[in-house]
């Protein structure tokens, strides 16, 4: 329930009037509408009609400042709106002639969301149920509530165009715009629609309705009539039998004029005059016969406070639940996401992890003499890349007219990108853990598990991001996709997993050898380059960072790894200790007696640690055992990956420093890209 009912404007609409409008697309040099002129009152319904291409839907579209007004003021009760009537979005309903509906949610949900996502309403939400079931009641398709839109048992086009109009008559709006509300329904189901309208007019709603050639029951039923021709120049406002007589006087064929523009016996008209009569007269008859100019007066304004208040904080964090709640069930109906979260993931897991199980001819297999392990951790990067992809470069390519249409709302497109980049991230993270937990059984590396799921979640975020990203950068969803390979690619080639850099052609290092010629001295990236780091290039993707977080993190983290270094640490302080104590010692006995007790404290270590190697490990201790604790194969050498030259590190000091600097790297990618998300998901809501 809203606690800010005073966020509303504080007086209704009783005027709009608009005067001389001009607008063209943003796209487009030459205007789609010339001045439009025209004055609607509380409570009145007004038709805008002309042949198609007329530019009917363009009058809404500048209305709601969706075009370049090149001329031209709109006035709300005697006041000028700087943007239109977007400046009143919370007094207003606008249903579009597209049906912009949630396939993935049932009917009742559709208007219940809509609803309840404007927290700027007072209406409770028992309320709102309450009219959601008056409204389906009166459009006949109460049976359909809990179907799904897009359902098997799909809805009819009518009855998703009245379900797309119901959206708007629920919020009971003051100005409401309407584009071919009637389209594809029966002229029966046309005529209840406009008794709906009319109805709504009675309460004092102002009604604007694109209309391309009405019945004449619904034409006598509108207070004013707005006619186009078809260079989207005005030649007639105002009402409907007036238009018919004007129109009528015009035909240059007087067989073709009626007598009467209403039957005097059955009261019918023909609106089809007013485009008949357009088609008989050349375009040069209006510059010879300019169309009347309508007398408008405008209203005194008053001390009303008509422009609508922005969106607050708190409003935007109320609606987050209801964002987060509308994003998750549509992806949990989606059958395709079903099957790419819970289907495909674990059975590329086993198909990876059963191709890059290696063991050498006649030995068993191991973890520890696996050389391909490597390449199985940098696929799991470029598998995770490409979930993050996948999941995100459609969404909001589909959701755009929804994100328009929230947006004279007041419903938070923010909220909207982070409740939709949350819901991904959680099934990316369902997708991982169901590549890598069969991967990781068949492989042995149980113990690697949350490590290496970890980064591999985060590397699919990135890709989520990328993802969303790219699908506020185009309009078609195969420009969209075709993005997928531009990423991808570069980061198989120069992440280093597949390929060593001292394999690769100098031209790679191209920067470092351009940065060493301009500075002339010695360049942070030095060329000839030591071609086991990786190139500048390469350090752009985060398939490299991330490559080398597994590496160094499954080499300093393993149970095996992190067994065998602690041993080496303690028979190191051992050996110190006793070096210290043998040469304090005086006597010959004195020292043999240290050299007892230090091989005593020695043989203690070792039974502990093969102990943990049983407890941890038992798949490896045979193997470990047969190599011998002083050279295990776990060295940093054998899980190698190119390291950055950001830390100068002796032999494996310190390695854990370069898996810590491989994270801040990746979650600062993370953050830039969602920044640049935000910013482009605001542009896609308010694209004209």
């Amino acid at each position: 329930m809203n606690s800010h009912p005073s966020r509303m404007p504080e007086t209704r609409i009783r005027n709009i009037m608009v005067r001389n409008l001009t607008a063209r697309h943003v796209t487009k040099t030459t205007p789609e509408i010339y001045n439009i002129s025209f004055s609607l009152n509380s409570g009145e319904m007004m038709a805008v009609m002309g042949p198609s291409g007329s530019g009917k839907s363009s009058i809404i579209s500048a209305l709601l400042d969706k075009m370049k007004i090149e001329q031209g003021i709109i006035h709300v009760n005697g006041r000028v709106c700087p943007r239109g009537l977007f400046s009143i979005r919370r007094q207003l309903g606008h249903a579009p002639q597209g049906d912009i509906l949630d396939g993935a949610l049932t009917v009742r949900e559709n208007l219940l969301f809509y609803q309840r996502l404007k927290t700027w309403s007072s209406r409770p939400e028992e309320t709102i149920e309450g009219s959601i079931d008056t409204l389906l009641e009166s459009f006949g398709i109460q049976h359909k509530k809990n179907m799904a839109v897009a359902g098997k048992a799909r809805l009819s086009g009518g009855q998703r165009r009245r379900l797309n109009m119901g959206m708007e008559l629920l919020n009971q709006p003051e100005l409401l715009l309407l584009d071919e509300p009637t389209s594809g329904l029966s002229s029966k189901d046309s005529e209840k629609v406009i008794d709906q309208l009319k109805t709504l007019t009675a309460a004092g709603t102002i009604v604007i309705i694109v209309i391309h050639q009405p019945s004449s029951v619904i034409y006598k039923k509108f207070d004013q009539v707005l006619v186009l021709n078809r260079e989207g120049e005005q030649l007639f406002v105002g009402p409907p039998l007036e238009a018919l007589t004007f129109f009528n006087d015009v035909f240059p064929d007087r067989s073709m004029a009626v007598t009467e523009v209403e039957c005097s016996a059955c009261k019918n008209t023909r609106p089809e005059i007013l485009l008949d009569a357009q088609e008989e007269v050349s375009p040069d008859f209006w510059k010879t016969n300019p169309p009347p100019d309508p007398q408008l007066e405008l209203p005194p304004p008053g001390k009303d406070k008509m422009l609508s208040p922005a969106l607050t904080f708190q409003e935007a964090l109320k609606q987050f639940p209801l964002q987060v709640k509308r994003q998750m069930l549509k992806k949990s109906r989606d059958r395709l996401n079903q099957i790419l979260t819970l289907v495909i993931p674990p059975v590329l897991g086993i198909l990876i992890a059963s191709v890059f199980k290696y063991a050498p001819d006649g030995e068993p297999y191991s973890i520890v003499t696996n050389q391909q392990y490597p390449h199985f951790l940098f696929l799991s990067i470029i598998t995770g890349m490409f979930f993050g992809l996948m999941a995100g470069v459609f969404e909001i390519i589909k959701d755009e007219p929804l994100l328009q249409r929230e947006r004279l709302n007041d419903i938070s497109i923010n909220g909207y990108f982070t409740a939709k980049y949350l819901v991904l991230a959680l099934f990316g993270m369902v997708q991982c853990l169901a590549f890598l937990i069969p991967a990781h059984w068949i492989l042995g590396v149980e113990h690697m598990l949350w490590v290496n799921a970890g980064l591999m979640a985060l590397i699919t975020f990135i890709g989520i991001a990328f993802g969303l990203l790219f699908s506020t950068l185009t309009s078609s969803v195969l420009a969209a996709y075709n993005f997928v390979p531009l990423i991808l690619i570069p980061q198989i080639i120069l992440g280093g997993g597949f390929l060593p850099f001292d394999r690769t052609g100098d031209g790679l290092y191209f920067i470092e050898r351009h940065c060493n010629t301009l500075l002339e001295e010695k360049c942070p990236w030095q060329y000839p380059a030591d071609k086991t780091r990786a190139p500048v290039i390469a350090r752009l993707l985060p398939a490299s960072w991330a490559f080398e977080f597994l590496v160094t993190a499954n080499y300093d983290l393993h149970p095996v790894g992190r067994n065998q270094r602690q041993r080496q640490r303690e028979l190191n302080e051992i050996d110190i200790r006793y070096q210290t104590l043998r040469g304090q010692a005086a006597t010959l006995t004195q020292k043999r007696e240290l050299d007892v007790r230090k091989n005593n404290e020695i043989d203690v270590v070792n039974q502990y640690h093969d102990q943990v190697f049983n407890q941890k490990s038992p798949s490896l201790n045979e193997t470990i055992q047969n190599i011998g604790t002083g050279n295990t194969p776990l060295r940093r050498g054998d899980f190698t990956a190119p390291r950055h030259d950001l830390f100068q590190t002796e032999k494996d000091a310190l390695p854990a420093r370069t898996w810590f600097l491989d994270i801040i790297v990746l979650s600062a990618y993370l953050v830039i890209l969602l920044g640049i998300g935000f910013v482009r998901v605001s542009i896609v809501a308010r694209r004209r």
